[in-house]
């Protein structure tokens, strides 16, 4: 063994693939790894990864015989935090199965993803459009109910569709000319079958690996099945995602080649950001939806997505794999000007609902939430207070976007 060597910890790259057969072994790592894999900026990569073992409890004939331990499977889980970007300026609605790498890691750890087929960046906005509903040149073909679109810096949530007509969940700030440029989106969203049922088809992993820059600091993971929580959502601040690997096995891996360039999108501070925020009804498409643009800081949301291994002994490392299970909560949570109608919302058990637009290239949407702690009036110098929501399915359960508690838009870059 060579003797150790100083390495800067913040060299190295992450790669991933999606994965045909969860966990399959990877038989010739420095071959596979040259493929065409995904990468991400990635960085505080930390590895917790283990090779369990027990005591020896067996007698010894003297009080001073520790003998080695008994060792057993495989364990742990690794993390790495990555921006959260928009698309390519070129991406065209429909093209591929999956946009981009981001989009990867977005789609296997919300289960479901939606990428409109209009075949085209945009749709025009023609004659007859409101600030309420955008009529499409022709029908409004490959966008879909509960997905996004961008009218020209703005972007809504689709409420629904009807032929040419895109009724939006809040108004825009006036009617679209016809030529606003009109932007589709690809959504991420909550799919319950593909989180809960390891059987479902749209329940993927992925191969993962750790390239450090000593050659012997490169780590492989394998049927991965990442969990997500966004974070620095502040002003003036390009937004992040911590992203957790949970394993069905691992091993230390060499000889594999530097990586190519990243492909994704630089990633952009939030200017033109903010809050919309509205009263929820049981028919989306005939509640109020007059822009209530809410002021806000310390916005943070959880996603609250948390893994639960399915063990056995039939199972890779006795883990058949990972799902989601009923027992976490999506919270939007900020500081904003004070205002006593929070506190009537929140006796009233009103529901709300809301979209959180970062910059011009990423929408988060929640279709129903309610306040789940009584407001706390805050702040020794501007009156403010503090708001605490919890997201629920949607009213509109048509489809699994439509109802998703949350949802991750994306447009192409501007």
């Amino acid at each position: 063994m060579a003797l150790p060597r100083t390495a800067p910890g913040r060299l190295g790259e992450i790669r991933f693939f999606a994965e045909a057969t969860p966990g399959a072994t990877i038989t010739t790592p420095s071959t596979y790894w040259a493929g065409s894999y995904k990468k991400v900026r990635a960085w505080d990569f930390a590895a917790q990864l283990k090779k369990l073992s027990e005591t020896d409890p067996a007698m010894q004939t003297s009080p001073f015989i520790d003998p080695a331990p008994i060792m057993l499977g495989k364990g742990g889980s690794a993390s790495f935090k990555c921006h959260l970007t928009g698309l390519s300026p070129s991406y065209a609605s429909g093209t591929a199965t999956l946009i981009d790498d981001l989009g990867l890691i977005l789609v296997n750890a919300m289960g479901g993803e939606d990428l409109n087929t209009s075949g085209s960046v945009g749709v025009a906005s023609g004659v007859g459009a409101t600030a309420a509903m955008l009529t499409t040149a022709g029908t409004a073909a490959g966008l879909t109910a509960g997905s996004a679109v961008r009218v020209g810096t703005e972007m809504r949530r689709i409420v629904s569709i009807s032929s040419e007509n895109v009724t939006l969940d809040m108004d825009l700030t006036s009617a679209p000319a016809s030529t606003t440029a009109v932007a589709a989106s690809a959504s991420y969203y909550l799919d319950e079958s593909a989180l809960v049922d390891l059987s479902d088809s749209g329940h993927d992993t992925l191969a993962v690996l750790f390239r450090g820059y000593d050659s012997e600091d490169q780590w492989q993971m394998r049927g991965v099945f990442p969990t997500i929580e966004l974070s620095d959502l502040g002003a003036s601040k390009p937004p992040k995602l911590e992203v957790t690997c949970n394993i069905l096995d691992w091993e230390l891996v060499s000889s594999v080649a530097v990586g190519a360039a990243f492909t994704e999108q630089n990633p952009t501070a939030q200017v033109n950001s903010g809050l919309y925020l509205n009263v929820q009804s049981t028919t989306e498409s005939s509640r109020t939806k007059t822009i209530n643009a809410i002021h806000t800081k310390n916005l943070s949301i959880k996603l609250g997505l948390k893994a639960t291994p399915l063990e056995s002994p039939t199972g890779q490392q006795g883990v058949v794999g990972h799902m989601v299970l009923g027992d976490s909560s999506t919270e939007l949570e900020f500081e904003t000007t004070y205002d006593s109608q929070w506190n009537v919302w929140y006796e009233a058990g009103t529901p709300l609902y809301a979209g959180y637009q970062l910059g011009t290239s990423v929408l988060i949407t929640f279709p129903m939430l309610y306040i789940s702690e009584t407001p706390e009036r805050a702040g020794a110098g501007m009156t403010s207070i503090k708001v605490k929501l919890k997201a629920t399915n949607g009213p509109t359960t048509t489809t699994e976007l439509t109802r998703s508690r949350v949802a991750i838009h994306r447009f192409p870059v501007a």
